[in-house]
Order: structure tokens, then C-alpha cells, then sequence
């Protein structure tokens, strides 16, 4: 009886909604697909931040959600590596990619944000500020 350890947070998924698959990235780090996986590179770190978000929102987090944000945001920093670049050697593209910049542009500020709460201590697990368990 009783609530479990490890409580399970899950985002319903809505109609025939489908969860976007995991991007391909090169050894060289680069996004396989090109710019053209961008847009569902996106999609993906948006459903794994819903995730984080929600286990935040929840008081829940652990030390391992910090670490799997840390690296949400690192992706996002790649994608805006590799919209410049294409954007550097394709100057006529910029305009297309608005859309895309526009969407990464507000989901990492969402997800810095989402950091800050999370590492500012303002979250109790097991009666211990947060800052002390992610020590």
C-alpha cells in the first residue's frame, strides 16, 4: 500500500497523436537529416521536456532529471549550432527557418527557466532542499 518510490509521470497522449522519434546524430555531431530534421528534433525535446517540466512542477525531481535537462539543453544548443551553420552557407534559407528558430528560441528559455527552479533550491525531496541532494 502506499505511494510508490518511483512515482511515474506520464503525458497523456491525445487522439492519434504519435511520440516523435529520437534524431540520428552523426559522429561529428550534426543532426542526420540535415536542416530537414530539425523540425522534428524539436518535436522530440519538446515531449522529453514536458516530461522533466512535469516532474518539476510535481516536486519530484532527483539529481538524474537535472542531469537529463542538462543535456535537453545542450541538444537545443546543438540545433542552434546547426541552424547557423546552414544558415551560414545558405543565406536564402533563413527565411524557412524562422518557424524553427522561433520554436528552439522559446523552448530553451522555457527549459532554462525549468533549470533555474529546479537548482534554485525552491523544491523539498524527503524534506531536504533540492540543492543539497543534487550535491
Amino acid at each position: 500500500g502506499g505511494l510508490s518510490k518511483t512515482p511515474i509521470s506520464e503525458i497523456p497522449l491525445r487522439g492519434d497523436s504519435r511520440r516523435a522519434e529520437l534524431p540520428r546524430v552523426r559522429p561529428d555531431g550534426s543532426l542526420a537529416g540535415g536542416v530537414d530534421a530539425v523540425g522534428d528534433a524539436i518535436k522530440w525535446l519538446q515531449q522529453e521536456f514536458a516530461i522533466i517540466e512535469q516532474i518539476v512542477i510535481e516536486k519530484r525531481a532527483l539529481r538524474e532529471h537535472g542531469e537529463h535537462l542538462d543535456k535537453l539543453i545542450k541538444t537545443a544548443d546543438m540545433l542552434w549550432s546547426q541552424i547557423n551553420t546552414h544558415k551560414e552557407k545558405n543565406p536564402s534559407s533563413a527565411q524557412e527557418l524562422k518557424g524553427k528558430e522561433r520554436s528552439l528560441e522559446e523552448l530553451h528559455s522555457r527549459m532554462q527557466a525549468t533549470r533555474d527552479q529546479l537548482y534554485r533550491g525552491n523544491y523539498q525531496l524527503f524534506s531536504r532542499p533540492l540543492t543539497q541532494v543534487l550535491r
